[in-house]
């Protein structure tokens, strides 16, 4: 059975259709993929305060009252307070071996993996706060 030129032509325009269609719902728009960076980056920060927090506990055997106590303690090391949005990050003790350490994120899961930070730094959108126990 031959097949005809402009049948086959056919085929390989719509073959090449369907995979562009099929790419372009499988990547994220810029925005989405600028938004994602941006959580990967607040998840980053966190982690990098619970570091701090875990550092300032051990040399003192308590928590901080404030992430403010921690900046002071850790002059060394940049610690980020805020993110790129100007947002501040929250702390609460919990009580002498747990605190929570919450952000507002952009999306869904942010894209990251946070080691340090429960569930990996999974999170939904908006406000969302990471319980932490500390390091002895």
């Amino acid at each position: 059975m031959k097949i005809s030129p402009s049948l086959f032509a056919g085929f390989i325009a719509f073959s090449v259709a369907l995979a562009i269609a099929g790419g372009l719902t499988i990547i994220d728009s810029p925005r989405t993929s600028r938004l994602k960076r941006l959580d990967v980056k607040r998840l980053r920060d966190l982690q990098g305060l619970s570091a701090a927090i875990n550092t300032f506990k051990s040399k003192t055997h308590g928590l901080p009252e404030t992430l403010d106590q921690v900046t002071r303690e850790q002059s060394a090391v940049a610690i980020n307070l805020r993110d790129d949005a100007q947002q501040p990050y929250e702390y609460r003790v919990k009580d002498d071996a747990s605190y929570e350490l919450c952000a507002r994120f952009d999306a869904n899961d942010g894209g990251g993996y946070a080691y340090g930070l429960p569930g990996g730094g999974k999170h939904p959108a908006g406000r969302y706060c990471f319980g932490v126990t500390a390091a002895r």
